[in-house]
């Protein structure tokens, strides 16, 4: 791999795959090299030279090997050799799961950024991965703002990408750190993906080929996922800003695809993880929320009226509402 800036690459072009990148400021132009041409012999004679060398440190990561971190991440998802893809997942977790010294995060989130800005979606959704195993594995040594400002940047960024496996494994990134307390819910974030959710996307008519906007799907697709992340993050809790958040995913009930899907599998897993206490977690809401929130996704009444039934009745009553879940029916 190659790196040369922008109008110094008319000679190289046609030796590799060209992707353009912008970090802080500076468009950079990397030339990766087909295998072909540097030999797939010796790429993966490097990786194993990666995962040897990886398994006999006891920490750090030396910034040298951090420049074959895009192209792990390039094909780590290499459906043309077998081979090359395992060895690019085994260094990739290998470079994950490395403790860092402190001087060398900021080196790493740089690197982070660049592939964060790659062409290549595979590339983007594989930095995800390692970005969620380096926060955990380095959670105490980048706790500074400056690099959790840094993260969560790049995180909101793919959250709004073109791709929808991209935009997915952000919001699975999100809730993970949400969850464990890295990330914080505050008014800002949740106004971030309440804006979001709201872009209009003209609805499809009946017998009318009207156009939806792409980017304005997927910014409203971003702004559910991220709502959507903030209700996994709590599984067996209902904080207080959640029924008012369930009430806006429910609204969107009825909006395209990949939109209603992401809905539905957030309100049934919403419902799966908060079964056993539902007693308690039922005070958090009032009943038009009970009712509004829910019921467009064709459980609120069920799980209502569930709550008010006779015990001898519930045993009878989970049979049948639960075991609908299986099916993925909905009542």
């Amino acid at each position: 791999m190659t790196t040369t800036r922008s109008g110094d690459t008319a000679n190289v072009k046609e030796q590799g795959l060209e992707v353009t990148i912008t970090a802080n400021g500076d468009r950079r132009t990397i030339i990766i090299v087909q295998k072909e041409a540097v030999g797939v012999t010796q790429t993966k004679r490097a990786l194993k030279w990666i995962s040897g060398s990886m398994g006999r440190m006891l920490y750090t990561l030396p910034p040298d090997m951090l420049k074959f971190l895009p192209l792990i991440c390039i094909y780590v998802q290499d459906t043309t050799d077998d081979e090359l893809k395992a060895e690019c997942q085994t260094a990739l977790h290998l470079m994950a799961h490395t403790l860092q010294r402190t001087e060398n995060v900021q080196h790493v989130l740089h690197v982070i950024k660049e592939i964060s800005g790659l062409g290549i979606w595979r590339a983007r959704t594989a930095v995800l991965t390692f970005i969620q195993a380096f926060v955990f594995y380095n959670l105490f040594t980048v706790l500074q703002t400056e690099h959790l400002d840094q993260i969560k940047d790049v995180v909101l960024h793919l959250l709004v990408d073109d791709q929808l496996e991209v935009r997915e494994a952000a919001a699975v990134t999100l809730g993970g750190f949400l969850h464990c307390g890295y990330l914080k819910i505050d008014k800002q974030m949740l106004t971030h993906f309440e804006k979001l959710s709201s872009t209009k996307v003209k609805k499809q008519k009946r017998q009318q080929q009207v156009p939806i906007s792409i980017e304005s799907l997927i910014k409203r697709h971003a702004g559910i996922l991220g709502l959507s992340a903030l209700v996994q993050a709590y599984p067996y809790d209902v904080p207080e800003f959640m029924p008012q958040v369930l009430m806006d995913l429910s609204n969107h009930l009825d909006d395209p695809q990949p939109i209603q899907m992401t809905v539905k599998k957030t309100l049934s897993d919403f419902r799966r993880t908060h079964h056993d206490n539902w007693q308690d977690h039922k005070q958090k809401f009032t009943d038009d929320q009970l009712k509004g929130s829910l019921i467009g996704a064709g459980m609120a009444e069920k799980w209502y009226q569930h709550a008010t039934l006779p015990v001898e009745h519930h045993v009878t009553w989970n049979r049948g509402l639960w075991g609908s879940i299986s099916s993925g029916l909905y009542y």
